[in-house]
């Protein structure tokens, strides 16, 4: 009877041995393989989730797909007719020439140019831009052909009535490119004589009594007999009004 006994407990310690031996072989191996355990093996549980439930992994957010560049806004095309730049160097030449070439680029613009760059606006300046706004208006009223274009032309000195070291007066040639709406039309080339400050190089003073044309015939005369009684600004303005309205009423300053 002991003798069974016997035999019963070493075939169950031989079974024993030999179940853990296999538990632990497959463990070992599936830890060299680097296989994953299957799902829900290792998963840690909810503790918000009802008892024996796994968690639902929460939905992660699609990748928002990159927006399309947008272009820049182009700038607006400006004209190509526009005042030049003042050089490095400024001569009373180049002045002379710029000066008449926004003379007729007031044509294109239908206004007058801005002028502050090379020329002040004073008693001796005034009727100048009195007398480019009355040519204009003749365009703008229809009494004449506009220009097509225009660019800046080549200029001279004459002669050199007064030099100082300060300032400098002479009379000068100017010819200007403009295109004209008749093919056989030639550059115009006007002659005036203009005081030029040394230091600053602007135009500081403007007359003509050579050439035929607004300036000297109209605007000029008139507006010297306001002065007798009235500022030069007011007086200015006064000649260029009456000879507006006579433009407009007759097509003529006459």
């Amino acid at each position: 009877m002991k003798r069974k006994i016997s035999l019963i407990i070493i075939t169950a310690l031989l079974l024993t041995a030999v179940l853990a031996a296999a538990c632990g072989k497959n463990g070992t191996e599936r830890e060299a393989s680097g296989t994953a355990a299957p799902s829900g093996e290792n998963e840690t549980p909810d503790p918000a989730a009802p008892s024996g439930e796994k968690a639902t992994p929460e939905p992660t957010e699609a990748t928002p797909e990159p927006a399309e560049a947008t272009a820049a806004p182009t700038a607006e095309p400006q004209s190509a007719f526009k005042p030049n730049e003042r050089p490095e160097e400024v001569t009373v030449e180049w002045l002379a020439a710029e000066m008449m070439y926004r003379w007729y680029l007031g044509y294109l613009n239908l206004e007058v140019e801005d002028y502050s760059d090379i020329m002040d606006l004073n008693a001796d300046t005034d009727m100048f831009f009195y007398s480019n706004r009355l040519e204009i208006d003749y365009v703008k009223l229809g009494l004449m052909k506009n220009i097509l274009g225009a660019a800046q032309g080549t200029a001279g000195i004459s002669y050199v009535v007064e030099e100082s070291e300060t300032e400098i007066t002479a009379h000068v040639y100017v010819s200007t490119h403009v295109n004209w709406d008749d093919p056989y039309t030639s550059d115009p080339g006007t002659n005036f004589q203009i005081t030029v400050d040394k230091q600053r190089m602007v135009i500081t003073a403007f007359d003509q009594f050579l050439c035929e044309g607004i300036y000297n015939n109209a605007m000029q005369p008139l507006a010297l007999k306001y002065r007798i009684d009235h500022p030069w600004e007011e007086a200015d303005r006064l000649a260029y009004e009456e000879l507006y309205a006579r433009l407009e009423a007759s097509g003529s300053l006459h």
